[in-house]
Order: C-alpha cells, then sequence, then structure tokens
C-alpha cells in the first residue's frame, strides 16, 4: 500500500494507481513534445507510460494489444518488437556497465510509442484525457496512410489537422504546436 501512496504539493496524501502514473506521464510528455520540450526528457517519460500501459492491458486483455497488433503487421517476435521500441529507453536507464557509451537519438522515433501508449489506454476503457486524444488526431492526420486508418476518428483528425502525411516529421510538428496552441487556448476558456 505505501508503494501507491504520494505525498501532493499540499502535503495530503494521494493514492496513485498504475494507470493514473501512467496517465500523468503521457499527459506531462505530450505538450512538451508540441511546446519544444527537451525530447529525452519526454522519451523518458513516454517509455515509462508505455510499459506500465503495455504491462496493464497485457493483464487485463492481451487480445487487444497495440504492441501485439505492431508486433503482427511488423512480423516481429516479441522479443524483437520489444528490443526495437525500447532501444532508447534501454540506453537511457542503466550506466553501469556503459558509462561512456554514446547514442545516436531519433528524436522522432517516440511517437510511435506514444501511440502504442495511447491505443493501448483506450483499450483498457475509460475517459482518455484530452493531450491524449490531441496526439491521437494529430498522429492519425500525420501517418494515415501507413497505418490505414480511416473512419470517424480519421475524419476528425482531418478536420481538425488537414492531411499531414505529405509534410516532414519537423514540419508536422509545427503544425501540431500551432495547433496544440490554439487547443490550449480554446479548453481554457
Amino acid at each position: 500500500m505505501w508503494r501507491n501512496i504520494l505525498r501532493s504539493v499540499s502535503g495530503e496524501l494521494v493514492i496513485l494507481t498504475k494507470r493514473d502514473a501512467a496517465n500523468r506521464q503521457l499527459n506531462e510528455a505530450i505538450p512538451l513534445l508540441f511546446c519544444g520540450g527537451d525530447t529525452v526528457a519526454i522519451h523518458t517519460l513516454v517509455g515509462a507510460s508505455s510499459l506500465i500501459l503495455s504491462d496493464l492491458i497485457q493483464h487485463k486483455s492481451p487480445e487487444n494489444s497495440w504492441d501485439k497488433y505492431a508486433q503482427e503487421a511488423n512480423k516481429l517476435d516479441s522479443k524483437s518488437f520489444y528490443a526495437a521500441m525500447r532501444k532508447t529507453q534501454n540506453y537511457l536507464k542503466h550506466a553501469k556497465s556503459d558509462p561512456e557509451e554514446t547514442f545516436e537519438f531519433d528524436e522522432f522515433e517516440q511517437l510511435p510509442q506514444i501511440i502504442f501508449a495511447i491505443m493501448n489506454n483506450c483499450e483498457l476503457g475509460g475517459i482518455i484525457p484530452l493531450e491524449q486524444s490531441f496526439f491521437q488526431l494529430w498522429y492519425f492526420s500525420s501517418f494515415h496512410k501507413e497505418i490505414g486508418f480511416e473512419g470517424n476518428t480519421g475524419e476528425l483528425s482531418k478536420e481538425m489537422f488537414g492531411d499531414l502525411s505529405c509534410y516532414s516529421d519537423v514540419d508536422r510538428l509545427k503544425i501540431g504546436s500551432q495547433k496544440w496552441k490554439e487547443f490550449i487556448t480554446h479548453n481554457q476558456s
């Protein structure tokens, strides 16, 4: 029980579930992404959240795991899939045996990890936070051709962002950043 209790800023105890932690991590990472935050810090938050949500969906509904869907679509076994998806995350969490090692960090490699975490979160049921809904729509607008996603959510993403599939990752993120500012301004009023 004590592992799940934190002190809030006000000093009161807060009961925290694993899913709460994962949502809080994602909900901090997404605004950082669209506001030009440090991508290593973003990746650390996303990686932690992704691990939790992957574990939770594996316990609750493994047949609906988006990690599993991606493994099947890419014809990868579980070990190869997670080695690829968590390569950066694994590099960032240890320095015991390789303190001088360097790493080529692709700042856009975390985008699939974010969407898989969000989709696994959706499969767990309940209301998905606004930050995650925003990212989901931006991602579908950006990569709908690669993932073949259509339907109501696909239409909503195109309505909100247009078709971002023809833009570079940098330009997609710039457009997402502008839309994020508009989104936050609209939702704060």
